[in-house]
């Protein structure tokens, strides 16, 4: 049987919810602190890196924001969109298509 589930069966014979709640109560408020803490933790943390100008990879590398010069662009396989060939029965407009 789980500890809780111990301590909630002893609440209810002895008739002593109250101490139970205190005791969950106090457990709650105690893990709550804790995870703030942690969160203004990682917020300062976040602060500091934005502050300085170092960006760190997840896989360790370290790079300052002001030595990157140009980022890569992405080159796309297939047909460039500026030199499509139209076809004989295609005019400059796309509203007459279809000749007859």
């Amino acid at each position: 049987m789980g500890h809780f589930k111990k301590a909630v069966d002893y609440s209810l014979e002895d008739n002593d919810q109250q101490s139970l709640d205190d005791i969950i109560l106090a457990y709650i408020s105690e893990k709550q602190a804790k995870r703030e803490a942690m969160a203004q933790l990682e917020t300062n943390i976040l602060e500091e890196h934005r502050n300085s100008n170092v960006i760190e990879l997840y896989d360790g590398r370290v790079y300052d924001i002001d030595s990157i010069k140009d980022p890569t662009r992405h080159n796309c396989k297939g047909r460039p969109t500026t030199k499509r060939m139209k076809g004989r029965n295609e005019e400059n407009n796309n509203a007459s298509t279809s000749k007859v």
